[in-house]
């Protein structure tokens, strides 16, 4: 039998990062899920340093505590005028093609939308926003590395490589190309606490994502 690891690794940060972020973008949740192991800074435990993404793991922990600190309410009020509505227009569009074609429903839109196909996935007639909304950009990513982590676990190889350069390819060919723009413009508006934590991961992600292998 397989042994479990006993510290997060390197899949698990993505998988939090990718849900957490994604479910910010939605209703506001009761809580965000803890992100505790031995030696992360999110658990505040002894045991060794954490290998994989430190930055990125330094700023889940600054987001868990300051999601723990503001009125749900709060980050609600924070999230409409950011990315639902504000006079004059929200000041951080939340879709890839606002950033990469200087338009909404751009070429990179249906870019996204095949990539989800190849994947077997499409997105809901009635789910209300297009395929390049960066919830369900985060969920598509989330949903990559559940299947990485799992064939990793399960020593499944076959299963692995696809998985692994699917994810690789929407990183480096899509995301990281816009979401630094979408977080420096969410910095700009003055965003309550929550979602100044969320532009920090993002962007500490960004940077530190490509030096490490999925």
């Amino acid at each position: 039998m397989r042994a479990m690891p006993t510290e997060t690794t390197g899949d698990d940060v993505r998988c939090w990062v990718y849900s957490q972020v994604a479910a910010l973008f939605g209703p506001i949740p009761a809580r965000l899920e803890p992100f505790a192991a031995s030696g992360d800074p999110a658990a505040g435990r002894d045991g060794p340093p954490p290998r994989a993404l430190p930055r990125t793991r330094a700023a889940i922990a600054a987001l868990i505590a300051e999601f723990g600190r503001q009125p749900r309410q709060q980050i609600e009020v924070d999230r409409v005028r950011l990315f639902v509505n504000a006079p004059g227009g929200v000041p951080a569009p939340p879709y890839a093609s606002w950033y990469l074609d200087r338009r909404l429903m751009g070429p990179s839109c249906a870019w996204v939308a095949e990539q989800y196909r190849q994947q077997g996935l499409e997105t809901a007639a009635d789910a209300g926003e297009p395929a390049d909304y960066i919830g369900t950009e985060l969920e598509y990513m989330h949903f990559l590395c559940r299947h990485v982590r799992a064939a990793r676990l399960t020593g499944d190889p076959a299963a692995l490589g696809p998985a692994v350069a699917a994810a690789r390819r929407f990183f480096d060919d899509h995301l990281v190309r816009w979401l630094p723009q979408f977080a420096a413009r969410v910095h700009a508006a003055g965003p309550g606490g929550v979602y100044a934590r969320v532009a920090d991961l993002l962007v500490r992600f960004c940077d530190e994502e490509p030096l490490n292998s999925p």
